[in-house]
């Protein structure tokens, strides 16, 4: 039996609760499974964290955008996808360096979800994109 808190829709929620009205998060719910429920969460509340310190959510006018869905049209199979754009913060300005944050958010789903992750420092706000066979990903 799957535990019913750990769905998606309720980490996020979780994850975003103290900017509720400054994001926008659309997807159809997905029951995780334990591991990749721990691994998504550090992923969003790093993504959160760092627009809230240097990003849109630093900023008064600044928004988030949150989707997720699985893509049923792979060739590798079902892939549960992950976007997150950022818009209306300060200009993006990339660090000279690769942080711990970085680590969490690229190499850590790569090793624990097999997944491929996308992060893009664009000018008008952060972009992170992560597509994982749904299989290691839902309960």
């Amino acid at each position: 039996m799957t535990n019913p808190c750990l769905t998606f829709a309720n980490e996020v929620r979780a994850a975003l609760a103290p900017y509720s009205g400054r994001v926008a998060a659309r997807g159809k719910d997905v029951a995780l499974a334990p591991e990749a429920a721990l691994t998504l969460s550090l992923v969003l509340h790093e993504l959160a964290t760092n627009a809230a310190k240097h990003g849109a959510l630093s900023a008064p006018e600044g928004r988030v955008e949150v989707g997720w869905r699985v893509d049923w049209d792979g060739g590798a199979g079902p892939r549960f996808c992950l976007f997150w754009a950022e818009r209306g913060g300060p200009p993006v300005v990339p660090s000279a360096r690769d942080g711990f944050g970085r680590a969490l958010l690229e190499e850590m789903p790569r090793h624990d979800l097999g997944a491929e992750v996308r992060l893009d420092f664009r000018a008008k706000g952060v972009a992170y994109a992560l597509a994982a066979p749904l299989s290691v990903v839902a309960a």
